[in-house]
């Protein structure tokens, strides 16, 4: 017989319940843990999928963005495209019209024109005949007929001063003559307009213009001795119908040195195959030499001399037809198809041209450095503003040394002519300051009426480098003070008596910087960015390469 324990029961009960009570917390706890996982776990997918929201709303609202700006570019290019098609049409019309108006011109008013005047009819002999001279010695067929007229002297000048205006605002007129004066080839006061149509009045007897296809004969020469003038034009005439002469003087546009190049070539071809006619026709030649000498014109010619800086009359009147023409016979040997091939291969700085020889020989050939144009952003005050950034060339440096020396006008351009080529031929100590030019880069700023311009040359040795500075700042110091210094004034500052302003010129190896026209709180700082521009050699250069 079992007997029951009352007490032992009801423990028994307690240990079971308080176990399951411990059981189900832990269970709770167990739980509550992973809902708080699961929440956390939640949590950080909605972070992300909010994330990934954000990143596709900001993703939406970029191909947004994108998708207007391609539309917004496709309607600009449908405009450019819209725009260009009337500009071709419109340029079509053009030639059309101009077309028509040749032709009305040649076969109808012309010979009404020439019947009643001896001088057109004397001028169209002169082309017709010498349309059949160049063909035979420049060895190129004609495309298609030229036009011409027959111009008085005031035309010329008038022309000239209305295609300048146009072209060259008074305001920048003024701030390129602020570059000439600080370079010290121009006067301050000159007036652009003026010297450019003076020495077209006076130096010119005939022009070529490739935008209207056509020569101009000025009035003085219509005779025999207008043939070779004639003749001369008309090379440029056929070479441009063969070579486009516009486009290729395009090329050259951002570097004047290079466009003075390519002029050697122009002026020299036509030049160099001028003198092959006049040795087959010393009568012509006899003829034009005299009517040269007609005292009206002589006249013009020494007035010309008083306003005209010696530096237009050798960059344009002397060296493209004397030192091209030299050019062409060293570069061509005389051979017409020869001259053709250099318009694909011009000469590229006025050194090459000055010195036939750095050009002829591709293995030898003299290829400049390129230097950058100083960065003067920053460094002048408020309202200082980016004039001008080009090439001197070594043309244009010796010019500007001459007129340092020299001031006198007539006596410049003696200096710096060559008497037995009459082309540009430096003397001593100018010629060895120049010729070891090698590349250069200045950009110019203007304030008003004032210039400042850092200008960065290298040379092909320090002994060149060092013969132009040394050339250079005694001339360069006497135009700022009024006093020539005993020597070289290497690296000092020279100071302007009347302004104040602050010129330095500073050799470091074969590379000079120049300053001039600098404020001088910022002379050191333009001097620092005057050698910080970038410089480097030319690989088709040998020499440099090395």
């Amino acid at each position: 017989m079992i007997r029951s324990n009352p007490g032992r029961s009801a423990r028994a009960s307690l240990v079971l319940v308080l176990a399951a009570s411990t059981l189900a917390s832990a269970c709770a706890r167990s739980a509550l843990k992973a809902a708080e996982a699961k929440v956390e776990e939640l949590t950080a997918r909605q972070s992300a999928l909010q994330a990934e929201a954000a990143a596709a709303k900001s993703e939406l609202e970029t191909a947004r963005k994108q998708a207007a700006e391609a539309e917004a570019a496709k309607a600009e290019l449908a405009a450019a495209k819209k725009a260009k098609e009337k500009q071709d049409k419109e340029v079509k019309d053009l030639r059309s019209h101009r077309d028509e108006l040749v032709e009305w011109v040649e076969k109808e008013l012309l010979p009404v024109a020439e019947a009643n005047d001896p001088k057109l009819v004397a001028l169209k002999k002169a082309g017709d005949e010498m349309s059949v001279a160049v063909a035979k010695y420049r060895k190129l067929e004609w495309k298609h007929p030229v036009m011409r007229r027959h111009v008085t002297r005031d035309q010329v000048r008038d022309w000239m001063q209305r295609d300048l205006r146009r072209d060259l605002p008074e305001d920048e007129a003024r701030k390129l003559v602020a570059v000439g004066a600080e370079m010290g080839i121009m006067k301050r006061g000159t007036s652009v307009y003026d010297m450019f149509s003076s020495f077209m009045e006076a130096g010119a007897a005939a022009f070529y213009k490739p935008n209207t296809r056509t020569f101009y004969h000025i009035e003085g020469n219509d005779g025999r001795g207008a043939y070779p003038v004639v003749f001369h034009e008309l090379v440029h005439a056929v070479e441009d119908q063969h070579f486009d002469l516009e486009a290729f003087y395009k090329r050259a546009e951002e570097d004047s040195d290079m466009a003075l190049a390519y002029r050697g070539l122009c002026e020299g071809s036509a030049a160099f195959f001028e003198e092959l006619y006049e040795k087959d026709h010393p009568e012509d030649y006899a003829a034009m030499i005299k009517s040269q000498m007609d005292p009206k014109l002589a006249l013009k010619q020494m007035e010309m001399m008083k306003v005209v800086p010696p530096f237009l009359v050798g960059m344009m009147g002397l060296y493209p037809y004397k030192n091209g023409k030299e050019w062409v016979k060293s570069a061509s040997g005389g051979d017409p198809a020869k001259v053709d091939a250099l318009y694909a291969e011009p000469p590229v700085t006025t050194e090459q041209v000055l010195h036939p020889e750095r050009f002829v020989d591709p293995a030898t050939r003299d290829w400049p450095h390129k230097v950058a144009a100083p960065d003067l952003a920053g460094v002048l005050p408020e309202g200082w503003k980016l004039l001008d950034d080009d090439n001197v060339g070594e043309l244009l440096a010796g010019m500007m040394l001459v007129q340092l020396q020299v001031p006198a006008y007539q006596m410049a351009l003696i200096s710096m002519m060559d008497m037995k080529t009459q082309g540009v031929g430096f003397k001593e100590p100018v010629r060895s300051a120049v010729e070891g030019w090698d590349g250069d880069r200045y950009s110019a700023w203007t304030k008003g009426d004032d210039c400042c311009l850092v200008w960065k040359s290298v040379w092909d040795s320090e002994k060149d480098a060092e013969e132009f500075v040394n050339a250079y700042t005694p001339l360069l110091a006497k135009s700022k003070t009024g006093t020539k210094p005993d020597g070289p004034q290497l690296g000092v500052r020279i100071a302007e008596k009347d302004t104040g302003r602050i010129a330095i010129a500073e050799r470091r190896g074969t590379h000079v910087v120049v300053v001039l026209g600098a404020p001088a709180e910022q002379a050191d700082a333009l001097l620092a960015a005057g050698w910080k521009a970038e410089v480097k050699a030319d690989p088709r250069d040998a020499r440099d390469a090395k």
